[in-house]
């Protein structure tokens, strides 16, 4: 949940905390992690 016009002031995320997240998490992964469905964190969702 990000802070946005839509998600509001009340969100968890800042949209530069959110970006940073999800950049660091995609620099972490690799061809091993296909198919895997992560969060901007890098846990594993159930899917």
């Amino acid at each position: 949940w990000v802070q946005t016009d839509m998600g509001g002031q009340a969100a968890d995320l800042s949209p530069d905390q959110s970006t940073s997240s999800i950049m660091n998490t995609i620099d972490q992964l690799s061809a091993k992690d296909n198919g895997r469905f992560v969060d901007y964190k890098g846990d594993e969702l159930p899917w």
